[in-house]
């Protein structure tokens, strides 16, 4: 059994590329939110996968992958962060 909180599956179709292939999930895995497990990578049985990590090497029996460090930017000048989509209207 294979526990998702949305994480994703995405096989490497770029021929040549050393993790050529798709991945293969053991049991009782748990993969948090938004993660990623990507090629052709074997994750093994009572693993656990972090929210938001990207896994693109072996994982051995009753491991845990995490997130260890973030980087934050700080910029010299302030951001617009205002919704511009679709429906936005200028008045």
């Amino acid at each position: 059994m294979c526990y998702f909180a949305t994480g994703h599956l995405g096989s490497n179709t770029t021929k040549g590329s050393k993790h050529f292939g798709s991945p293969t999930i053991g049991k009782h895995v748990f993969i948090g939110a938004g993660a990623k497990i990507i090629g052709n990578v074997r994750v093994g049985d009572n693993c656990r996968i972090g929210a938001n990590c990207v896994v693109v090497k072996d994982m051995p029996d009753n491991s845990t992958a995490v997130l260890r460090n973030i980087d934050i930017i700080i910029h010299d000048i302030s951001r617009d962060n205002s919704f511009k989509g679709i429906y936005h209207f200028e008045e």
